[in-house]
């Protein structure tokens, strides 16, 4: 669901991405005018006009993907296996992994 926030009093909803079955919503970032998803891999949902939003792009991982941040046109997935997975998002339609680093954090 997508509202203008112009006036935080007054709500108003402008729009809405509705998927076939229940999401499952881990997190999700805005770059530009992208809405970036993780579900359980990253999906890309175009919302430059809020009332025909659409999926334009997606990158899935058998990996479970924890968290994620949108950097300039890198997308840095991290899974729950302590492995970073890169993605090169400068073509939201088609998502490019470029590679992935093991991160082996002390306990």
């Amino acid at each position: 669901i997508c509202y203008d926030l112009n006036n935080p009093f007054l709500l108003e909803k402008v729009g809405e991405y509705c998927w076939a079955e229940t999401p499952t919503i881990l997190s999700f970032q805005i770059y530009k005018h992208y809405l970036y998803v993780n579900r359980n891999g990253l999906e890309i949902i175009d919302i430059q006009d809020p009332k025909n939003s659409s999926k334009i792009g997606q990158c899935y991982s058998e990996r479970v993907i924890n968290n994620f941040i949108i950097q300039n046109q890198f997308a840095y997935l991290e899974t729950a296996n302590q492995t970073i997975l890169i993605l090169d998002v400068a073509n939201p339609e088609q998502p490019l992994l470029l590679g992935e680093i093991a991160c082996n954090y002390p306990y």
